[in-house]
This record gives C-alpha cells, sequence and structure tokens, in this order.
C-alpha cells in the first residue's frame, strides 16, 4: 500500500529527481508572457535534502489534448479517492495539479503561437495515467491510459476578409380600418415603411491604420390619403443617403479623415389634391464634404460603438434639379440657380448601443455651419425585437434650418416621427 501511495505522489505532482548539487536552468520562450518570466528556474532547491524538484507549471507547453470543460480529464476520478488514512494531502495535490493544467491551457489557447510541440507528435509521447478506486475491495489501481494518434486534416487555407458587409432591411406597416358610422368619424387608412441599410467597411483587424467606411441606405413611407382625390396616397418620407469615410490612423482611436455625405429622394411628391409638385428626384440633393478628424471607439463588451467626425473645413451643396416646376428658393438656392455651394464647417456624431438582447438604439447627430446660418439633423431610432423577423421601430427626427422661411408655429424646427411594426432581417457576411 505504501509503494502505490508513493507512487501516486509522483504521478499527481509530476515530480522528478535529479543528481544532487546539480542545477537545471531552462529559458521558457514557449510558456506565455501572461503566466511566467521569459527566464525562469526549473526547480526549487532544496539542497537541505540533497535534491531538485522539478515544476510542472515552468516546462514547455506541449499540447496534448482538447480540453471542453474547466476539468482536467486525468484527475476527475481521483477526486472521489476513499482512503482509510488522512488523504487530505492528496485531495490538495490533485486540486494543484488541475490548477496549473488550466492555466497552462488557457495559455496555449490565448497565446497558441508559442506552442511549438504536440505531444501526439514526440518521438515518444508522454504516458498519462488513470486512477480508479474500488471501495468494495479497498483498493487503488493506477492504469495507463491509450492515446490515439490525432488524425491530420487537410484544410483549405485561409481566406483573409479584407470587407466586413452588413445588410438590414425591414417592411413595416400599420392599417385602422373605421366603420362609416364610427362616432368619431375619420377615415380609413394604411401606412407601409420601408427600410434598406447596407453597409460595407475595411478590416480593421487586418489593416490596422486605416479607416475606410461605406454606408448605402434607403427609406420609403407611403400613406393611403382617401381625402386626395387626385392621387389617394402621400410619400411622407423617402430618402437614398450615401455616407463615406476614409480614414488614417493619427494617434490611438484618433484619424486624419475625410467624409461624404449625400442625400435625395426618388419619387415625386405632390400637394394634397392638387397636380403642384413639392420635390422630386436630386430636387433637393444634398453634397457634404469634409476634412478633418475622427474618433473611432468600441467598447470591450462589443455593445456600444462610437464614432465622431470634426470637419474645420467643409463645403456644402445645395441642388436642385428641376428649376421649371420647383422654387429653388426653398431649397435655400437662389432663384434660378441649380445649385449653391457655401464653405464652413460640420460635425457628425454616430452612437449604436445595444441595450439589451431585445433593444437597440441607434442615434446620429449631424450640423453644419457656414458662420451666417446652420443646418442640423438629430435621427434616434429604437430597434424592438420580437424574433428574427418581427420588430418594433420608433423613429424620431428632429430638424433645424435657419436658411429657410421662418414657420408661423415650428419657427426652424422640423419633426418627423414614425411607429411601426413589421418583418426585419438583418445578416452580415
Amino acid at each position: 500500500m505504501k509503494k502505490i501511495l508513493s507512487l501516486l505522489v509522483l504521478i499527481t505532482l509530476g515530480c522528478g529527481l535529479s543528481r544532487a548539487n546539480d542545477s537545471i536552468s531552462v529559458k521558457s520562450d514557449t510558456l506565455a508572457m501572461s503566466v511566467v518570466p521569459p527566464v525562469l528556474t526549473w526547480g526549487e532547491n532544496t539542497a537541505a535534502q540533497g535534491a531538485y524538484k522539478a515544476d510542472y507549471l515552468y516546462i514547455p507547453l506541449v499540447f496534448e489534448e482538447y480540453m471542453p470543460t474547466d476539468s482536467v480529464a486525468d484527475c476527475e476520478e481521483a477526486e472521489d479517492l476513499k482512503l482509510d488514512v488522512n488523504d487530505g494531502w492528496l485531495k490538495s495535490a490533485v486540486k494543484d495539479r488541475k490548477r496549473v493544467k488550466k492555466m497552462r491551457y488557457d495559455a496555449m489557447i490565448a497565446n497558441p503561437e508559442n506552442v511549438h510541440f504536440n505531444g501526439n507528435d514526440l518521438p515518444e509521447p508522454p504516458k498519462t495515467y488513470l486512477i480508479k478506486t474500488d471501495p468494495s475491495k479497498r483498493m487503488v489501481t493506477i492504469e495507463e491510459r491509450k492515446i490515439e494518434k490525432l488524425a491530420v486534416v487537410e484544410t483549405e487555407a485561409v481566406k483573409v476578409k479584407n470587407w466586413i458587409h452588413s445588410f438590414n432591411g425591414s417592411v413595416q406597416f400599420s392599417q385602422s380600418y373605421l366603420s362609416k358610422n364610427w362616432y368619431q368619424g375619420g377615415e380609413n387608412n394604411v401606412n407601409v415603411l420601408a427600410s434598406f441599410v447596407w453597409n460595407v467597411k475595411l478590416n480593421d483587424n487586418i489593416h490596422k491604420k486605416l479607416l475606410f467606411e461605406n454606408n448605402v441606405q434607403y427609406k420609403v413611407s407611403v400613406n393611403s390619403a382617401p381625402q386626395d382625390t387626385v392621387r389617394g396616397y402621400s410619400i411622407s418620407q423617402d430618402l437614398l443617403q450615401v455616407n463615406t469615410k476614409f480614414g488614417y490612423k493619427a494617434i490611438k482611436k484618433w484619424y486624419y479623415s475625410t467624409n461624404l455625405r449625400f442625400k435625395t429622394q426618388l419619387f415625386n411628391n405632390y400637394k394634397s389634391n392638387t397636380h403642384e409638385m413639392t420635390t422630386a428626384f436630386l430636387s433637393p440633393a444634398e453634397l457634404n464634404i469634409g476634412v478633418g478628424m475622427t474618433y473611432n471607439t468600441v467598447s470591450k463588451d462589443k455593445k456600444i460603438a462610437f464614432d465622431m467626425s470634426i470637419s474645420p473645413l467643409s463645403v456644402d451643396m445645395n441642388i436642385c434639379r428641376d428649376i421649371k416646376k420647383l422654387d429653388p428658393t426653398n431649397f435655400g438656392i437662389d432663384a434660378g440657380k441649380h445649385f449653391k455651394a457655401e464653405f464652413g464647417s460640420n460635425i457628425e456624431a454616430k452612437i449604436a448601443w445595444k441595450l439589451c438582447r431585445e433593444v437597440t438604439w441607434s442615434s446620429r447627430l449631424f450640423a453644419f455651419t457656414n458662420y451666417d446660418h446652420m443646418q442640423g439633423d438629430w435621427e434616434n431610432t429604437f430597434d424592438f425585437v420580437i424574433n428574427k423577423y418581427l420588430s418594433t421601430r420608433l423613429y424620431a427626427h428632429l430638424r433645424y434650418d435657419n436658411s429657410v422661411d421662418k414657420h408661423k408655429d415650428w419657427k426652424y424646427w422640423q419633426f418627423n416621427e414614425v411607429l411601426s411594426f413589421g418583418f426585419n432581417y438583418t445578416f452580415s457576411m
């Protein structure tokens, strides 16, 4: 019994004896820097006993097996050892070995480039043992574990993904029906809101000094208009917007950057019960180009992404393609002119925050000034996810523009709010 316990001590602690008065040292460049320093002394000097005790933690990293859980497979059964003697030392040794083995395994996963050896590929694979107990016979047995060679699987070369694409599309609607004798009156109506967003950005894990992102989005909202005797429908929102940003890293999370923003609409829109056009494709359209600095960051848990661009030098162009049917002065353009360019400064800040698993908040603030008048947009979108394909969306857009005529009630402010429910689909590649 004593011989078995002595052998158990040697196996569990991974100890070995060397000749007295010999010193063993190793420069371990294979062990993760986060675990041990680059130069280590292998062994603990026990000169009083005339021996050196090897430490399993400090030997070179060798991959032996995959560990699907935090437990160490070759020590699991040792937890249930039942001996008639004081076995506290054994439980402590097993616990220490499991902790050391987990530390080594975590170091290999975190720093695979530091693992130069595979146990199954060594000339003589190391032997491992299983400890088994038989309480009925009051015996402890040790058996050698048979190690099977890992199968070599040929894989294709990993393809580098330079561009990251993401797409989000949604079609949401609301509907109302009223009987003709409804006591409060009103009209039947159906509202449909479609939104598509395509985002392409340069993979910053590969191109660490470059920032290049392109975003194309389109929103259209069509409402039934029973009171309109000419068309029977109206368009309350029609927006095609393209954003491009290119930057080169300056310091930490700051980039020298150039920003481009273009927006217009696709369909003609008219005043109710008339053929008088109010807006059309490229009438109006806005083009803004700015040069400055961009701050870009993502939280550690990936739930918050923040981006802010400051452009002290910026040019803003207002465009009106059809000046025969539309009055360009309504868009801040001089009468009889197709476009107007102004120099100034702009700022744009965007945040995307995953408040919880089902709720996401995204916000965008843009402001431009030529130091005479100012134009700004603040957009907020709350997405409430029901499941993979259904969601509810609350969209609010506040706009300020003191270059146009003052409104009686809202003055220079404009506001648009939409609450919708419907289908939603998102994917990335």
